[in-house]
């Protein structure tokens, strides 16, 4: 006899009960579902975390304050599995618990929240301290630290940045900053960007409770602007954006449900958390610590960056991860700057010059601008004479750190940068779904120079590469005989090659965007560089 279809199995989700995270667990609730192999309902667990919302969570006693319920929980078999937030979870778990998944994360990134009043002050030179509310001893010290610059006039009005104490649920902090008890927040953008994705339907514990997740949003933000920060200069915390799924090690289900959870698996995320947690367990963990630590992707592996302050010593670096250290340099070093003051004894480009081009320059109010370096905005402003005409912009953006610091210099409010990792990292940041709340579809126009081209869109050359026609014969001499070549642009590299003969047997670097792709199609030994920081490393 045939059997007859047996019923598929149901499964209790055990989850914290505030609108995030009944959001993301609902989201989790959905992408299993549509596997087809069971059915699923909630269970909201209150946590410690979520009862105390007042004292810093580094100055409570005791450990776990997002999970304890939760494990208890799952392994009294009240609930058959557990949606965490990564970050909340321990290195220490209990013994029977499984991490059956690490879901896909698309921003680590911490996002700052402005009221547009303060802004507005900003903009006007009429603010000296800038408040952030934050209860994360990593936020704290970096932001103090490192903010500034990117605060329009931030360097020139010596702007004091001070961080107050902040917990609770998204929605309660972003009700406090709307209220002026601070000028600022600054949140995980990964938790924001799932209230903005929203529910597909009404009938569910979020709406009932709460309501619609991106109406919800859409209140809170309405007030305010926006400012993703460079992961470089801002690292998040150890697996900040990725979703941890835990059930139980033994079961009686033929592990028919941790073989579903697993389908949820990112292979990618798994390795950038992997060694965030690596990092931070060698710095000692816990949610005392001030240092923040991000491992993020790009085209050839991975980069790391690691920012904030423990034991009194002040921790920095940006570099990349490594199979192999990077090699010994014996000999000269070429740096395709036009000024390498802070390197000890390189050669600098003496070659190239930008020629402000005849182009008059037409800018629409919600246009993304891509500024692409600090020569742009300043080739700018020289030609316009006058500085960009801020208070009525468009939505800025810029290349790199640098050029966002220099924007912020000029008096714009920039929304984030490519932190160096190329345009698709740009790209990706403005597809959120988040920022499009606040900017609507992007419609870019990228400023460059004359053979610039742009997988975001339109392009408005400001400038033209031209060259110096005589050169010291000390000067060849010195470029042909570099062990080590750094180039800053694929048509710097051009340019030198067809002006040189440049050493055969000398290793080539570059940046990790748009330079990098476009160099690995020549014959030459090319190495990636995370930062000038690291080129500083390597070359000492």
């Amino acid at each position: 006899m045939e059997k007859l279809d047996q019923k598929p199995p149901h499964y209790i989700i055990g989850t914290r009960g505030s609108l995030l995270a009944l959001t993301q667990c609902l989201q989790i609730k959905k992408e299993l579902e549509a596997f087809n192999q069971a059915s699923f309902s909630l269970k909201i667990i209150s946590t410690q975390g979520d009862e105390n919302t007042q004292a810093p969570l580094w100055q409570l006693d005791g450990k776990d304050f997002f999970t304890k319920e939760l494990d208890a929980a799952l392994l009294n078999n009240e609930v058959d599995m557990v949606v965490h937030s990564y970050k909340d979870l321990g290195s220490e778990r209990p013994l029977g618990i499984k991490l059956a998944a690490i879901t896909k994360r698309d921003y680590p990134h911490d996002i700052l929240f402005i009221r547009k009043d303060s802004k507005e002050k900003l903009l006007n030179k009429e603010l000296k301290t800038f408040v952030v509310g934050t209860s994360s001893p990593r936020r704290m010290t970096n932001l103090e630290a490192n903010l500034r610059p990117f605060l329009p006039f931030g360097e020139e009005m010596e702007i004091e940045v001070k961080t107050k104490s902040l917990r609770g649920n998204v929605n309660s902090r972003l009700e406090k900053c709307l209220k002026g008890d601070f000028d600022g927040v600054v949140l995980a953008l990964p938790g924001i960007e799932r209230l903005a994705i929203g529910l597909d339907n009404e009938k569910n514990e979020a709406y009932e409770k709460f309501g619609n997740p991106i109406i919800i949003l859409k209140e809170l933000i309405k007030e305010l602007d926006f400012m993703v920060l460079p992961l470089s200069s801002f690292p998040a915390a150890a697996s900040q954006g990725a979703l941890g799924i835990e059930c139980l090690e033994k079961r009686v289900d033929d592990n028919h449900l941790e073989n579903l959870i697993a389908k949820l698996n990112h292979t990618q995320t798994i390795k950038e958390v992997t060694e965030e947690r690596l990092l931070f367990k060698s710095y000692g963990g816990g949610c005392h610590l001030a240092v923040g630590i991000s491992v993020n992707a790009w085209s050839e592996g991975l980069r790391k960056s690691l920012a904030g302050n423990t034991d009194g010593e002040e921790i920095k670096e940006l570099s990349l991860i490594r199979v192999e250290p990077l090699p010994k340099i014996d000999g000269k070093s070429f740096i395709g700057l036009p000024n390498t003051s802070s390197f000890d004894g390189v050669i600098n480009d003496k070659l190239s010059k930008k020629g402000a081009l005849d182009n008059p320059l037409s800018i629409k109010t919600d246009q993304d601008v891509l500024i692409t370096s600090p020569s742009v905005l300043r080739i700018i402003k020289e030609k316009l004479n006058d500085k960009l005409n801020v208070n009525h912009s468009p939505n800025w953006w810029a290349s790199g750190v640098k050029t966002m610091k220099e924007m912020a210099a000029n008096g714009q409010w920039v929304h984030g940068c490519a932190d160096s990792l190329g345009e698709p990292h740009l790209g990706k940041i403005r597809n959120s779904k988040l920022i499009n709340l606040f900017l609507d579809q992007p419609n870019w126009l990228s400023l460059s120079h004359q053979e610039a081209s742009s997988g975001l869109g339109e392009v408005h050359p400001i400038y033209k590469r031209e060259f110096e026609e005589e050169l010291p014969q000390s000067y060849r001499e010195d470029v042909e005989s570099c062990s080590m070549y750094y180039w800053t642009s694929f048509p710097q590299y051009v340019s030198f090659k067809n002006r040189f003969n440049l050493n055969p047997l000398a290793v080539h670097a570059c940046g990790l965007g748009k330079t990098f792709e476009q160099l690995k199609k020549e014959n030459i030994k090319l190495i990636p560089i995370a930062s000038m920081l690291e080129l500083k490393t390597w070359l000492k």
